[in-house]
């Protein structure tokens, strides 16, 4: 399965805006939002800080550590913000 995931802000200048994530292709293989992230920090070590204090969503609503993905899902990974 391929996970693509949008990145933003710092994150897509360390990865680029777009990254895509392969798991081991089994019929059986269900993945969670967590799993996805694990496998970031591994491929992106420089990202840790950033994925700890990050928010996921998949389309428009943010989902939890716990969440499925499927294979039509696209992670956003949505950093913090600050404004004035």
């Amino acid at each position: 399965m391929v996970v693509n995931i949008r990145l933003f802000a710092g994150a897509a200048q360390i990865a680029g805006s777009n990254v895509s994530l392969v798991f081991e292709a089994d019929s059986n293989l269900v993945l969670c939002v967590a799993d996805v992230v694990g496998q970031l920090a591994i491929r992106y070590p420089q990202l840790q800080e950033l994925i700890r204090v990050s928010r996921w969503a998949v389309g428009d609503q943010f989902v939890g550590m716990d969440f499925r993905i499927e294979a039509e899902h696209t992670l956003a990974m949505i950093p913090p913000v600050s404004g004035g």
